[in-house]
């Protein structure tokens, strides 16, 4: 793969904003969503907004450019890459932001009225399907790259 190569590139975008993505991912599934659950039932309407907007600056343009790169890799990939592979990685897009936007979304919602045991349960379970379909994607960014690196 050459660095001047629009498809490698958009193939590195991709890859990039997918692995950080599951990297948080499996932060927040293993850690931050668990101990909402030990916020002082006062403090945690304030605790949940910090959550949000902190949370949103920092996975919104991640999620925008794993969004926009998996719909260009459709168009234009290397070579080496056959079709369906970019074709499941979107499929893995549109299910993390189906999941997100009709779940967790609600959830959170909820969640910022005040803390609710079954609310939070539910979220920690539904947050499974995200954190399992991103790591199927880096798997699949993983192996486009395998396939576009040079063997010799």
């Amino acid at each position: 793969m050459r660095m001047n190569d629009s498809a490698g590139l958009i193939l590195l975008v991709n890859a990039a904003a997918t692995w950080m993505m599951t990297g948080v991912i499996w932060l927040v599934q293993v850690l931050v969503y668990p101990n909402f659950r030990l916020v002082p039932p006062e403090a945690y309407p304030a605790y949940e907004a910090a959550h949000i907007s902190g949370i949103t600056l920092l996975v919104g343009p991640l999620m925008l450019a794993e969004a926009i790169s998996s719909a260009w890799l459709l168009g234009e990939r290397p070579a080496s890459v056959p079709a369906w592979i970019p074709l499941a990685g979107l499929a893995c897009v549109l299910v993390v932001w189906a999941v997100t936007l009709c779940i967790n979304a609600p959830q959170h919602s909820l969640l910022s009225l005040g803390f609710r045991a079954d609310v939070h349960s539910a979220l920690v379970t539904s947050n499974w399907i995200r954190t399992a379909v991103w790591s199927a994607h880096s798997l699949l960014t993983a192996g486009m790259i395998w396939l576009v690196l040079p063997r010799g």
